[in-house]
């Protein structure tokens, strides 16, 4: 029988290891999918619903019901993009058994590329969640002219965040593609 050092001992363990918490997140991705794809159908619903009462009433009730069914599919799939980008870094960086130093950079390196990819849809996602929210409380005359600056301001410095991010993730695909 070939005796293993210590350190092989922990380095099986730690690839073990992270294998069940791969496993864990990718169970817990498919049920914030399930998640989201039910806030979605619900979303639609509530559209569908706006929609029905725009065509029978005068007011902007209807209206409102439309915006905020936009708004729940819009935040649906933000459990699931964290989920997923914490899975690709987790897949990325987990421990291997005598892993090739530059295999390990390359996954890494795609792994950074597809988080910021992820933080920019996610920042859209937020931008849009805003401006839909804000329309609708314009609409129900619930918001004040210090929440409208406020809102634009958040607004603004998520543009800045999401153009910020877009350039890193222009360097990071250049990058990809040179190695």
């Amino acid at each position: 029988m070939i005796e293993t050092t210590q350190s092989e001992k922990v380095k099986n363990r730690l690839h073990h290891h992270s294998r069940v918490l791969l496993t864990v997140f990718i169970y817990i991705l498919w049920i914030t999918a399930i998640i989201m794809f039910g806030i979605m159908i619900l979303g639609i619903v509530k559209i569908a619903f706006g929609i029905y009462q725009e065509c029978s009433n005068s007011d902007n009730t209807g209206l409102i019901k439309i915006l905020e069914g936009l708004e729940l599919i819009f935040v649906a799939p933000l459990s699931y993009l964290l989920i997923l980008s914490l899975t690709k870094y987790i897949s990325a960086t987990k421990p291997e058994i005598n892993p090739s130093l530059e295999i390990k950079k390359k996954y890494i390196n795609h792994s950074s590329l597809e988080i910021t990819n992820v933080k920019i849809l996610t920042t859209s996602l937020f931008i849009s969640i805003l401006l839909l929210h804000s329309i609708r409380l314009i609409l129900q005359k619930e918001m004040s002219y210090n929440l409208i600056i406020y809102v634009l301001s958040l607004i603004v410095i998520l543009i800045v965040y999401y153009l910020m991010l877009d350039s890193v993730a222009n360097k990071l695909r250049a990058k990809n593609q040179d190695s």
